[in-house]
C-alpha cells in the first residue's frame, strides 16, 4: 500500500502544474510512514522527506519553509529549526504566535531561547 502511494506521488510530481505542492505532500507522508516504522526503515523514510521538502524548498522559496522547521524541531536539528523557522517569515505570514506556541511538533524546541525571542517578535 505505501508502495502504491509512493508511485502516485512520483507521477503527480511529473505532471503537476505546482510540484512543489505535491513535493510537500509527499514529504507529509512519508514522515507519517516514518513513525510507523523503526531503525533504518524509519531513518531512511525520515531522509526521504526531508529532501522532499528541500525540494519544495528549491523549486519555490518559503513553500517548505514553515514544514522544515517542523521537521527539523521533530528530529532534533535545532539549529535548523531555528534557521528554517525564521526563513518562514513565521509567526505573523500565516500563522500567529499563539498557534507556534501551540504547535506540537515545536514542543522539543519551545524552552530555547531563540525560540521564545521569535514568538515575540524579536529579530536575530
Amino acid at each position: 500500500m505505501a508502495a502504491d502511494g509512493v508511485r502516485r506521488f512520483e507521477a503527480a510530481a511529473q505532471d503537476a502544474p505546482a510540484p512543489d505542492a505535491i513535493l510537500r505532500g509527499w514529504a507529509t507522508a512519508l514522515w507519517t510512514l516514518a513513525r510507523c516504522v523503526d531503525g533504518q526503515e524509519s531513518a531512511r523514510l525520515l531522509r526521504e522527506a526531508k529532501a522532499k521538502l528541500l525540494e519544495s524548498e528549491a523549486r519555490v522559496p518559503r513553500s517548505a519553509a514553515y514544514s522544515l522547521a517542523c521537521f527539523c524541531a521533530q528530529t532534533g536539528e535545532t539549529e535548523e529549526c531555528q534557521r528554517w523557522l525564521r526563513v518562514s517569515g513565521e509567526p505573523g505570514r500565516d500563522f500567529s504566535p499563539d498557534l507556534l506556541r501551540a504547535e506540537e511538533d515545536f514542543a522539543p524546541v519551545r524552552e530555547c531561547e531563540w525560540f521564545r525571542e521569535i514568538l515575540a517578535g524579536q529579530a536575530g
